[in-house]
């Protein structure tokens, strides 16, 4: 699967994504469908489940190859 964000603001905001899910969960779940990018998973505490979905409209490049 590729993708590409060239606008520096959403690589930012992907980029700042992970910096937060580092500090709040030890392993998250990434499905990369045609459609979209979907992560989820549970804090460190088992208390919390998260989703992120980011919609393949959001990327400048999105598809195989």
């Amino acid at each position: 699967m590729l993708f590409e964000i060239s606008d520096n603001k959403k690589c930012d905001i992907f980029v700042q994504i992970f910096n937060h899910l580092k500090n709040f969960t030890d392993a998250v779940v990434i499905t990369i469908c045609p459609e979209k990018l979907y992560i989820q998973g549970m804090d460190t505490g088992h208390i919390c489940v998260y989703e992120v979905m980011l919609q393949s409209s959001w990327f400048q490049k999105w598809g195989g190859q």
